[in-house]
């Protein structure tokens, strides 16, 4: 399998990286297998490069830390522990006000939280765009399954070759 060069933005490897993880547990040859694995421990090196590069202020972290524990022990309980609607916390209602207070005290201990989270947002949405580069491993088209669907090759369709490109007709 030859390797390409490619340049695209780290959005861009993420969702060729979550292809792969959707495509691997399809059943085929090991040419496919082999194509699926080399190319997700190349992508698995960019996700790292990119987690390091947006990590959070330490501050942040550790008001979100205690901002969770806060949530978490103020919610009404199921047996999986704290109830959530959606992503949030479902606060009990008799623990509203004690949660209320504390929560403003957290956020005077922590005054610049919301200016901590603005920036890690605004770091997080220009690091998805900035390029980055990645060797690449290609795939002969004859070596997909049968039953891939269309729509998930869309990320990775240039990493595919037609089976006459590389003899050159």
């Amino acid at each position: 399998m030859p390797r390409v060069k490619f340049e695209r933005t780290y959005r861009e490897f993420l969702s060729i990286q979550e292809v792969l993880r959707q495509l691997g547990a399809l059943k085929a040859g090991i040419k496919f297998a082999l194509w699926v694995a080399h190319n997700a421990k190349e992508l698995a090196k960019i996700e790292e490069s990119f987690r390091e590069a947006t990590a959070p202020a330490e501050a942040f972290k550790a008001y979100e830390e205690k901002r969770h524990q806060l949530c978490a022990s103020c919610s009404i309980q199921n047996e999986d522990g704290p109830r959530m609607k959606g992503a949030s916390y479902d606060i009990d209602p008799e623990k509203k006000e004690e949660f209320e207070a504390k929560l403003k005290e957290l956020q005077e201990e922590c005054p610049d939280h919301q200016k901590l989270g603005l920036d890690y947002s605004q770091r997080l949405a220009e690091a998805l765009d900035e390029k980055h580069e990645a060797q690449l491993f290609t795939l002969e088209e004859k070596y997909l399954p049968d039953n891939v669907n269309g729509n998930l090759l869309v990320p990775v369709v240039d990493l595919l070759v037609d089976s006459e490109q590389l003899l050159g007709e």
